[in-house]
């Protein structure tokens, strides 16, 4: 199952910045690390033989709200 997180860069970019300050991940992600990736990925667009679980900003800004 691919779990794909569709959501702009800049709410990917803000989760990463939080996560670095806080340290509580074994790696860092720095902005241009992940323009770098970000620029290469196209979303799939038929599931193909792989199943995809959508998942919007809402989910994770609910989740960001309980830490």
């Amino acid at each position: 199952m691919l779990h794909l997180l569709d959501v702009q860069d800049a709410f990917c970019l803000a989760r990463l910045r939080d996560r670095n300050v806080r340290g509580d991940h074994p790696s860092t992600v720095s902005d241009a690390q992940f323009r770098q990736n970000a620029d290469h990925f196209v979303a799939p667009t038929s599931p193909g033989e792989i199943e995809i679980r959508l998942h919007g900003s809402e989910r994770y800004l609910t989740a960001s709200l309980r830490r």
